[in-house]
């Protein structure tokens, strides 16, 4: 989820928010997994993807984004028109002013067994003209993107637990860090645009960081033997909401 919903909406203290509505009011309306929420700016409407039946031998769509109302009206896809090219479509990242959309995309340049970043342009909220970052074959940028908060640049990861920074427009692509460990994921931009949240197994098992947007002041957020991961700011940047197993389950 993210700050302010998930495919159930619900009170940050578990209850009700008033007495005249239900706690939990259900959005979507399928049987099928859903991951990787996100809010439009504004919060009107949320993206996520959806699984779809294991068809990669007939060139269909293995995961497809998909958009619904924030009131649960409207359900539809977003990229049903790009299903064939791109047949992964899943970390779909809103810009700061809503008129673009990046998402984690497996194409058949890639043979869906790894995923670069695709952009694109978004206008009552359908989506159009979904091309890569920067064009070509293969991995060229990276996934899981997370905007700057003033839409100029992404910063994704990569194998070898890399995180990269690059511009919006798809030049100036840089290595921001390259840690120990196998992985540096789910980076999400700090409001102030000052840090870089994300989950390392750096240390050995799978922590929250924060690293400054220059490289520097590498700091460890959290320190349990479970599993701590998909970190979230708060909207004024005081605090980080994360996902962690050391309850027994993921809360």
């Amino acid at each position: 989820g993210s700050w302010g919903g998930s495919s159930y909406a619900q009170t940050a203290d578990g209850r009700r928010a008033d007495e005249s509505s239900p706690a939990v009011v259900r959005l979507t309306h399928s049987y099928h997994s859903k991951f990787f929420l996100s809010y439009s700016p504004g919060g009107s409407h949320i993206t996520y993807s959806r699984h779809y039946a294991n068809r990669r031998a007939a060139g269909q769509v293995l995961m497809g984004l998909w958009i619904v109302a924030a009131d649960g009206s409207d359900e539809r896809r977003l990229l049903e028109a790009h299903d064939r090219e791109v047949q992964i479509q899943e970390h779909a990242a809103w810009s700061p002013d809503g008129s673009r959309i990046a998402v984690t995309g497996g194409g058949n340049d890639t043979g869906n067994a790894a995923k670069d970043l695709f952009v694109a342009d978004v206008e009552n909220f359908a989506a159009s003209n979904l091309r890569k970052l920067v064009p070509g074959a293969g991995v060229n940028v990276g996934e899981q993107p997370s905007w700057s908060p003033d839409g100029k640049q992404l910063v994704v990861t990569s194998t070898s637990a890399i995180l990269w920074l690059i511009d919006a427009d798809g030049k100036n692509k840089r290595k921001l860090t390259q840690l120990a460990g196998t992985y540096a994921m789910q980076p999400a931009w700090s409001p102030d645009a000052e840090r870089i949240a994300f989950a390392s197994d750096r240390d050995g098992n799978c922590e929250i960081y924060t690293i400054r947007t220059d490289g520097s002041e590498l700091t460890r957020v959290t320190n349990h033997s479970a599993l701590d991961c998909h970190p979230k700011w708060s909207p004024d940047g005081r605090w980080l909401a994360f996902t962690s197993n050391r309850d027994g389950n993921n809360e």
